[in-house]
């Protein structure tokens, strides 16, 4: 539905600004005709009629068009002013608000909006005075359109209908001129020898000339095979030189490819049926056609004149019926129009030309270049590309002196500031910061950066007026604009909300070598009443090199661009759809072609899929009651009878949700899961953002745990998995140890080097820097392949846990790889089981939509239990299952042990403090890791021996920090008592949607 709405939308507005342009040029063709028909020859008039008929062809824009085409009327004069709507086919459709009459999920109040900002970013004046010389001129206002009306759906169908007829009546009319044609005869060979003389006095092929007893009147028809169907009764009845002015007339239309213009009228006629002025053009064309061909017949003296007319009189004697044209091409048709080519025939005061002459010919385009080119809008989405070239990158044209360069530079630096603070004061705000910013627009006066800047400081210092002003002045001094609108689900925008950071990498490219060091910073944008940021840039290939989303929210970009370009003025970015983090958001539906993860990836409502050579099946989804038994279905609402393996023993259902869905799944060898995604099936939000305390562990690459704290599990899921499907499957084992050895088709893969912890470099001279580093968090290993190096692999690390990940998604070229350097990996070397190495093959998605999980029985206690880990005074390790199939380990340690937190796709690694610094006689340290990337907030409580001597409200210094990657969350939170102090450690869990 939605991508319906959108090509209404679309479709609407194209035919909205096609046909009034196209009838601005067919009126204005026909006040000229008007008054110099008689001036000039019926060929010109012709060819000015066509130019009028293809308007209706043409683009009404033209986005990005050179100046060339932008010297065309509608497209280079301030003069005009035609809004351009853009319909986004990516738009859910709205959906009311929840009957308990709350406000839509994420929406802000009046005065929350009015807390939020005072400041929005107001669309700009393009009638304003002058522009610098790195404004593109354009002229088009733009207005959004949100929705589809009920009136434009029916009109679309009343539309619909009318085409549809229009192509069953000229498929009638073609039909049955195909009988008449398949049904005639040849000529007899005296009027194909007359046929062939007049075609070689015309300097044209012959066509086929037929015979047929069921017409009475002459026609061309045919494009590709062109023929001239003649009465039978019209041999006999004309005389000779008469039948010959039949044929040569009907030469004349072949030779003109008056057929094939015809067949563009008749296209142009279907989509444009409704139009009154299109109906006016074809018989205006039909009657100016068959001016044109008798002209020509005189001009070439191929016929007298008074002989034309008594020919015209006898054949439309005979005439009974006719076809439609421009189907065929008749020799007297309609009116009686006899009578008025009669009257011009008998004109000698008439200009009459066989062909278009040269001047003729010259003045038609330049009508054409004139009145064909649409209007450039003043803005239209940006569109992807990319810098590949020939010989590597191609060359681009942008390219701004060091001057400027530098400026730009020290700008960007002066926009950091805004991330600075000076004694509770951003640095940005300082008086310094606007004088500095007042001498470069001094410097380069008509400079966007600056401008924009300088409007910023403004308006966060009391003067909006000058602030609007020059961020106006920006917007309209750069070259292009971007425009970048953040949405809720149901279409919302996101009004006058800050957003912090926006940065835009514009790239240049010279002699082939890529420069993307320019980037363009720009802090604190605020959303209008549309939800739009607008960010001023250069005119060449963009990167989005970094943005961020406003506090308290969670944002997707609808479409991931890569390199992008704008062909116009204003480029609009694709929407950021944005929702209250842990919110579960109601509010709005989705489809997969509206979700990024999921427009290019293959899916499935059914039971299996087939990716690749492989079949991936649907087997189970289990849900378990509070009780700890399990309801089966098969994910689509049917009750399974047995479940496929062994499902597990919960201990934690009264406050935890579970589902089990069960996949059969490929051998082991002919298949990895590079990564699996679970997605609430309406919304197409990650189950992990869509509910605080939500999130999947996978066992075997065939089970998929689902779980939820406090809240339950949405009612439907989609399962996507990135899969890596190998054709000619192998799993070979390397043992976590140096040295491991393993070989496939003449290749060999050694691990060399595997430590604790890792280095801060290597060297080829001097080999690995310094001391291991981090030694309890994180690992490092170096390969080695050897033998046959043409080949290509994946290797997986797999952890004693179960879980396992490939080290690099892109593989490893054995040619590439012969030692050196070692990889990081952010877990401890303990924790790994071994490596793997396999096939390496490009990844495919796949996802099995809308799997119905089964109603869980029994309410949800929403208080989870503490977890209490005794101490005892001592450094210790526990694991808690309060969570399974999630586990919770524990260590506690004396001293302030570790300075930071570093985290990777996989793992995350503890910065340890040396060990002078870590005061272990009076601060302990405890660190809580919880398996699996689930978001939830935990805060730890410390409890202190009676004896101790310390109260418990006073514990000292506090320290704490926490980082996350997709298989663990790690805290760490220190204090400064001793850990003898210690008794026990209580673990609170509670909901990020709370905080």
């Amino acid at each position: 539905m939605n991508t319906t709405n959108g090509l209404i939308g679309q479709w609407s507005q194209w035919m909205l600004h096609a046909g009034w342009q196209a009838a601005v040029v067919a009126i204005a063709v026909m006040i000229l005709l008007l008054f110099v028909r008689r001036r000039i020859s019926s060929q010109l008039r012709y060819a000015v009629l066509c130019v009028a008929l293809l308007k209706f062809a043409a683009p009404p824009f033209l986005i990005g068009a050179g100046a060339w085409f932008e010297a065309g009327v509608f497209s280079s004069g301030d003069w005009i002013s035609v809004p351009q709507f853009y319909i986004d086919s990516s738009i859910s459709e709205s959906v009311e608000a929840d009957s308990t009459g709350a406000p839509q999920n994420g929406q802000l109040t009046e005065s929350d909006a009015e807390e939020k900002s005072a400041v929005i970013n107001a669309p700009f004046d393009h009638k304003a005075a002058s522009v610098s010389s790195r404004h593109v001129t354009s002229v088009a206002a733009v207005a959004a359109s949100e929705s589809i009306p009920r009136w434009l759906l029916l009109l679309a169908i009343v539309y619909l209908c009318g085409v549809i007829a229009s192509v069953i009546a000229i498929a009638r009319q073609l039909t049955r001129v195909r009988q008449f044609v398949r049904r005639a005869c040849s000529a007899d060979p005296d009027t194909l020898d007359r046929s062939a003389a007049l075609c070689k006095r015309l300097k044209m092929k012959r066509p086929r000339i037929l015979v047929s007893d069921e017409v009475d009147s002459p026609f061309a028809t045919g494009v590709l095979r062109p023929a001239v169907v003649l009465p039978r009764t019209m041999i006999h009845d004309l005389a000779a030189d008469q039948l010959d002015i039949v044929l040569a007339h009907e030469f004349v239309h072949i030779r003109r490819r008056d057929l094939l213009a015809g067949w563009l009228e008749v296209m142009l006629t279907v989509v444009w049926w409704f139009h009154p002025v299109i109906w006016w053009l074809r018989s205006s064309l039909r009657r100016t056609r068959e001016e044109c061909c008798d002209d020509a017949l005189v001009a070439c003296q191929l016929a007298q004149r008074v002989r034309y007319c008594e020919t015209l009189i006898q054949v439309a004697r005979c005439q009974a019926f006719s076809f439609s044209e421009p189907i065929v091409l008749g020799f007297s048709s309609g009116e009686h129009p006899a009578a008025n080519r009669i009257r011009r025939l008998m004109d000698s005061k008439l200009l009459r030309r066989d062909r278009l002459r040269i001047p003729a010919i010259v003045l038609t385009l330049l009508m054409a270049l004139l009145l064909l080119p649409g209007m450039k809008p003043e803005e239209s989405p940006v569109i992807k590309t990319n810098l590949e070239g020939w010989f590597g990158y191609r060359n681009l044209k942008f390219q701004i002196s060091e001057e400027e360069e530098s400026s730009v530079k020290e700008l960007r630096t002066i926009a950091q500031t805004f991330f600075s603070t000076r004694n509770d004061v951003r640095q940005f705000d300082e008086p310094d910061t606007r004088e500095r910013l007042e001498i470069i627009l001094k410097e380069q006066p008509e400079f966007f950066y600056t401008q924009h800047l300088l409007g910023m400081w403004h308006l966060r210092n009391g003067d909006a007026q000058e602030g609007q002003r020059l961020i106006d002045l920006a917007l309209k001094s750069a070259p292009v604009v971007l425009s970048r609108r953040y949405r809720f689900g149901n279409n919302e925008p996101l009004k006058n909300t800050e957003i912090q950071r926006t940065e835009i990498e514009c790239n240049r490219v010279q002699n082939n070598s890529l420069d993307p060091s320019l980037h363009l910073m720009y802090p604190a944008l605020v959303t209008d009443d549309d939800g739009r940021i607008r960010i001023p840039v250069y005119d060449t290939v963009f990167r989005s090199s970094s943005h961020s989303w406003p506090d308290g929210y969670h944002v997707e970009e609808t479409e991931n661009l890569g390199w992008f370009k704008s062909k116009t003025h204003i480029g609009i970015l694709p929407d950021m759809l944005i929702w209250v983090p842990y919110s579960r958001p109601k509010d709005f539906t989705r489809t997969a072609a509206e979700t990024k993860l999921l427009k290019n990836a293959a899916g499935t409502r059914s039971q299996e899929i087939k990716s690749g050579e492989n079949t991936y099946v649907l087997e189970s989804v289990a849900r378990a009651n509070r009780d700890a038994t399990f309801v089966l279905e098969n994910g689509r609402g049917a009750v399974v009878a047995t479940a496929a393996r062994e499902l597990p023993e919960l201990k934690n259902t009264a406050w935890m949700d579970h589902a089990v869905i069960d996949l059969k799944v490929p051998d082991a060898d002919l298949f990895d899961i590079q990564k699996s995604v679970v997605l609430d099936s309406r919304t197409k939000l990650p189950l992990q953002s869509f509910q605080s305390g939500a999130g999947v562990r996978v066992f075997d690459n065939q089970r998929f745990h689902l779980y939820s704290l406090w809240k339950t599990l949405p009612e439907s899921i989609d399962l996507v998995l990135q899969v890596y499907n190998y054709v000619d499957g192998f799993r070979l084992v390397l043992p976590a140890q140096e040295g491991a050895t393993v070989q496939h088709n003449g290749t060999t893969l050694t691990i060399p080097h595997l430590i604790a912890g890792h280095h801060e470099g290597w060297s080829s001279a001097s080999g690995y820097f310094g001391e291991a580093k981090d030694v309890n968090s994180t690992c490092e290993v170096s390969l080695s392949f050897t033998g046959k190096l043409d080949q290509k692999f994946s290797v997986w690390v797999v952890l004693k846990n179960g879980d396992r990940w490939n080290m690099r998604s892109g593989g490893w070229f054995s040619a590439n790889v012969t030692g050196g350097g070692g990889e990081r990996l952010d877990i401890p070397l303990e924790d790994i089981a071994h490596f793997e190495l396999c096939p390496y093959t490009e990844p495919t998605t796949f996802f099995f939509e809308d799997i119905r999980l089964p109603v869980r029985h029994g309410e949800l206690d929403e208080n989870v239990p503490v977890v209490n880990f005794a101490v005892n005074q001592l450094e210790q390790e526990f694991t808690s299952d309060i969570l399974s199939p999630l586990n919770i380990h524990f260590r506690s340690l004396r001293g302030r042990v570790f300075s930071g937190i570093g985290s990777g796709q996989f793992g995350v690694s503890l910065h340890e403090r040396d060990r002078k610094q870590q005061e272990p006689d009076t601060n302990c340290t405890v660190v809580w890791e919880i398996d699996g990337n689930v978001q939830l907030s935990s805060k730890a409580e410390f409890v202190v021996r009676a004896d101790a001597g310390i109260d418990p409200k006073m514990l000292g210094g506090r320290s704490g920090f926490s980082g996350g990657s997709d298989r663990t969350f790690v805290t760490v939170d220190s204090r400064g008592i001793p850990l003898e102090a210690v008794q026990a450690v209580l673990l609170h869990l509670s909901s990020k949607e709370a905080e």
